[in-house]
């Protein structure tokens, strides 16, 4: 369906027209009928920018579509330009073997578990 560069969208090097553009699809949506599609053996690195949150209390609330066999990942950043300080990073199905699982990483990269989310597997 196209690309979009559009606040609060951006691509990892805020530059519009280029390979990281986020791409819209009607493949998968779980209500309405569009969604961000990364293909299989595609980067994408979208950027939402949450107005760089400082303070308070906060919540980011999303659905991740991961096909079996396959693995998803998302970090949060304390500021922009994307890539100046991480805050953490989450994988999901890490290596597409581990279905259910999930692996959370500090800022500098330690893993942050053992545990259970939502009861569909363990992370490590």
């Amino acid at each position: 369906l196209g690309t979009i560069h559009t606040s609060p969208w951006l691509s990892w090097d805020d530059t519009a027209g280029t390979a990281d553009d986020i791409s819209v699809s009607d493949e998968q949506a779980l209500s309405g009928s569009k969604s961000i599609l990364v293909a299989e053996g595609g980067v994408i690195d979208g950027v939402l920018d949450l107005g760089n949150q400082t303070g308070g209390t906060w919540y980011l609330d999303f659905d991740m579509y991961i096909p079996s066999g396959k693995s998803g990942y998302f970090n949060i950043q304390n500021s922009l330009p994307a890539g100046t300080q991480w805050n953490f990073h989450m994988s999901f199905n890490e290596g597409g073997v581990d279905e259910g699982g999930l692996t959370l990483y500090d800022a500098s990269g330690a893993n942050q578990g053992p545990g259970t989310i939502l009861g569909l597997g363990t992370y490590t």
